[in-house]
């Protein structure tokens, strides 16, 4: 049997189909390679510059060490100096001066002093560009000479020969130290010069450091145009393929006859009978008819001429059926109905109150759709369903200052392009070890806010991860910033619950509470208030180290993905003081003060504490992003004083501090002694070990040597890490660790709570122990502190410096520090640790510089493990200031 014509053209159709699909999707195929091949070859281009910078870099650098080789072999040659023209004039002593001398043939500065004694041990000194009012400029060379010590002034201009060896590309400078004043030298065009070098060294036998900006990348190979040309020919065979291939032959056209007379079929039927209607094949809509023609004139019964006028039955019924066939038949399917579920409105999440009307109350305001017309909302009158339900906020009662916000799915507007952000160059200092963070207009933007929202979003799809919950802290342009987040992350296709303005521990309980395991946090943290930044959770993973870098990596190389996700807001900040009281009730009542520095912890932490049993005196609590009352960090002693005084004002306890977003707690007695984390650390782990026997408890490489004691004497297991909230939490999973702490407030419990860093329930356990005194209810904090045991010790001590300069202090550091008699560990800085105590140095990963801490058992002892820091940090860098 032969196939009807429907069966053929159905075939046909299929047929047609099948090629369009075949042919895109052989073009997605070499699309997909072209871009996979660029990709490669940009990371080619990075590596390859990065590695001729690493050469460069180096060979400039060992080059310039060969030359101040020979400086200090010419001066050997005391006899000769005098015929030397470089040598300005030169200076020998006998003996090394006690003090500072400007008396002398040349000056003798600390600087100066420090070198000679280099010198008597190694027999030459680095050298130093020196600025001497009576001497002028020069470069002062130190070394032995026999019995004596010989000082030389050199002329600077040496300097401008060295830097002629380095014109080779790019830009070069040499500094003293890490300072950003004027360059000793230059060398290159300047255009190339960024915030930031590409590449920097210090160089041996000197206090100089070689800068290194590589300018232009190399050139794109040429084979990814060509694969273009290939895209475009494979573009063009499947459109002839389309065109002359698979397209039927136009049908053969009938013969044109004068449809005013009967049909031969009519004829050959001798019946008179009226033509209703034209056989569609053969009389369709695009035939060439005249219309006027389109009249039949037949007999009536009557024999009366009638006239009927089929043309509009006729064309309107083809043209119908043509639609009809045009549209079901190519594509099988009815035509989408457009989304007309019309926009729902909502207030903020937390509409706090936050300085009598300030505008920075605002949750992110995101564009909404425009509401659809009468006519999209007239055939369907039921909004559509979102595809997924989210647990609903518990009802909340907490106080006046925090509004509910029910949940609002709208999808966000984005007038902030990709195209436009793309031109926002971004700092890579603000990457951080354990967050991205830099300070508000010259590293941070909206702009910029929008594109790192962009690439988090883009790694968090990578990792499964499509719902993200959204929070930020008090900060003026957190508001504005995690608007920006918000819309970043819908464009990539991530669905955003908003929560508000929340501290940081909220933030990442509704990771938990809400289901989504992966959170953003908007918060410049205990940092000043031109700062902000981001705090990431993927997967449950709090982003560090390498994984903050693969976010750097994935914006270098555009690794963005393209999408439309849905804005949603969400409150939980009643279910987590719902939980948290769950767990805790204080078996007696406390009289609390609580210290929030204008921190975004003070609408919650109050409320919070009353709930479990406190009577509660809030100080600060008010959120004002200036901080006008202090800083926001409970680190710094300075900031603790306004809470001391309270606490002795109204008789308390006990005295709580957070830092600016909630995560770092600080503990006062009444009788004004400040309980630093560590020691907090003391209490909390004989607690836990008491439950959990043998089981791991994390310290941080800050803290105090009797952690390690007690935890042993308490059958537990002691593990040193590395400082950071976001190693100690990562490690604290890899460990299995029930328990976890660090000097600076960050707190993790992992025995009745989620593992994370939260301050707020790090003072309620402190709280319930501290009530639940097991020597008796008699015993104030102020004993219970006073019975554990202690020893002398400072708090941090921040010594500011760039980073690039804190980088090769602590390289070299490393590489010459020399500690008698004491354990060296590096697993974060340098830590040394003597029989009767321990001294730390390590670079900051929140802000620039160094972070230094000392204790010991006895005061003696202290002042000793410092002034061996001093000697040897000031070995490294003579003109360092040190605090101690």
């Amino acid at each position: 049997m032969s196939a009807t014509p429907q069966l053929k053209k159905a075939f046909s159709r299929r047929f047609h189909s099948t090629g369009i699909l075949f042919g895109v999707l052989l073009l997605l195929v070499v699309v997909w390679a072209i871009r996979q091949f660029d990709l490669d070859a940009q990371q080619s281009r990075y590596q390859q510059s990065r590695y001729l910078s690493d050469q460069l870099i180096t060979e400039k650098t060992k080059r310039a060490a060969n030359t101040i080789q020979s400086w200090h072999q010419q001066a050997g040659k005391v006899a000769e100096l005098s015929s030397w023209t470089a040598v300005k004039q030169y200076c020998l002593l006998d003996e090394i001066p006690l003090q500072p001398d400007d008396d002398l043939c040349l000056p003798v500065s600390f600087i100066t002093l420090a070198a000679l004694r280099q010198a008597d041990q190694a027999g030459t000194a680095p050298v130093v560009m020196i600025q001497s009012e009576s001497k002028g400029t020069y470069i002062e060379l130190v070394r032995k000479a026999g019995d004596q010590y010989l000082i030389v002034a050199l002329q600077p201009d040496l300097l401008k020969a060295m830097s002629q060896t380095w014109a080779d590309n790019g830009y070069w400078a040499l500094y003293q130290g890490s300072s950003n004043a004027k360059p000793l030298a230059v060398s290159g065009d300047r255009q190339w010069m960024t915030q930031t070098p590409d590449q920097t060294a210090d160089i041996p036998g000197s206090y100089w450091q070689l800068r290194f900006w590589a300018g232009e990348m190399p050139s794109p190979p040429l084979m990814s145009p060509l694969l273009w040309y290939i895209a475009g020919l494979i573009l063009a065979i499947v459109s002839w393929w389309f065109l002359v291939i698979l397209l039927p032959p136009p049908p053969k056209k009938r013969p044109k006859r004068d449809i005013s007379k009967p049909a031969p079929e009519v004829i050959a039927s001798y019946e008179p009978r009226i033509l209703t209607g034209y056989d569609r094949e053969r009389y369709s809509a695009t035939e060439d008819t005249d219309p006027e023609s389109m009249q039949v004139t037949v007999d009536n019964e009557n024999n009366d001429a009638a006239e009927t006028d089929i043309s509009t039955e006729a064309v309107s019924e083809a043209n119908s059926d043509t639609i009809e066939y045009q549209h079901y038949d190519a594509f099988d399917s009815p035509p989408p109905e457009e989304d007309s579920r019309p926009a729902q409105t909502t207030p903020d999440v937390l509409d706090f109150d936050w300085q009598d009307g300030d505008s920075n109350d605002e949750a992110p305001v995101l564009d909404e759709e425009p509401p659809p017309s009468d006519a999209m909302t007239s055939n369907h009158e039921k909004p559509a369903e979102p595809e997924s339900e989210l647990p609903q906020p518990t009802d909340i009662s907490l106080m006046p200052a925090l509004d509910v916000a029910m949940q609002n799915d709208k999808r966000v507007d984005d007038d902030m392009t990709p195209d436009r952000a793309a031109k926002t160059e971004i700092d890579p200092a603000i990457f951080k070890t354990y967050d991205i963070r830099g300070i508000v207009g010259s590293q941070l933007n909206e702009d910029i806010m929008y594109r790192l929202g962009q690439v988090i979003g883009s790694e968090a799809l990578s990792r499964g991860q499509k719902q993200i919950v959204l929070s930020r802290d008090g900060r003026h342009s957190s508001t504005a910033y995690a608007t920006a987040v918000a819309k970043g992350l819908n464009a990539t296709g991530c669905d955003v619950i908003d929560i508000g303005a929340m501290p940081t521990p909220v933030l990442y309980f509704a990771t938990h509470h809400l289901e989504t395991n992966s959170g953003v946090m908007i918060t410049g943290s205990h940092n000043p208030s031109d700062y902000n930044g981001i705090k990431i959770v993927l997967a449950g993973e709090t982003l560090a180290g390498e994984s903050i870098k693969m976010l750097r990596q994935r914006l270098a190389f555009d690794e963005i993905r393209s999408g439309s996700g849905n804005y949603l807001q969400q409150a939980v900040h009643d279910a987590y003081i719902a939980k948290v009281a769950e767990q805790i009730s204080l078996s007696r009542k406390l009289q609390i003060v609580v210290d929030c520095g204008n921190g975004i912890a003070g609408p919650i932490a109050p409320v919070l504490l009353e709930r479990i049993g406190c009577k509660v005196t809030p100080l600060y609590c008010d959120v004002d992003g200036d901080f006008p009352n202090h800083h926001p960090n409970p680190g710094d002693p300075e900031n603790l004083q306004a809470l001391i005084a309270k606490v002795s004002e109204v008789g308390a306890d006990l005295g709580l501090a957070f830092d600016g977003d909630g995560d770092r707690l600080g503990v006062v007695t009444a009788s004004g002694d400040i309980i630093w984390p560590d020691r907090l650390l003391l209490l909390f782990a004989q607690n836990v070990l008491a439950e959990y026997p043998g089981e791991t408890i994390l310290y941080d490489v800050k803290s105090t040597s009797l952690l390690r004691e007690l935890i042993t004497r308490a059958g537990g297991n002691p593990v040193m890490v590395a400082s950071g909230h976001s190693l100690i939490r990562k490690a604290l999973q890899e460990s299995g660790a029930r328990l976890a702490g660090e000097m600076s407030g960050h707190l993790f419990f992992a025995d009745r709570w989620y593992g994370f860093d939260d301050a707020l329930y790090a003072a309620c356990r402190l709280l319930e122990l501290l009530a639940a005194d097991p020597a008796g209810r008699q015993r104030t904090p102020d004993q219970i502190f006073a019975a554990q045991p202690r020893r002398r010790n400072t708090p941090e001590i921040h010594i500011p410096m760039p980073d690039p300069a804190t980088r090769q202090f602590m390289r070299r550091f490393s590489e010459k520090a020399v500690f008698a008699e004491a354990n060296i560990s590096d697993i974060d800085g340098i830590r040394a640790d003597f029989h009767d105590g321990w001294g730390l140095v390590r670079a900051s990963n929140t802000v620039p510089g160094l972070t230094v801490r000392f204790e010991a058992a006895t005061q003696s002892g202290l002042t000793r493990i410092q002034q061996l820091f001093a000697t040897q940090m000031r070995q490294i860098k003579p003109d360092l200031d040190l605090p101690f």
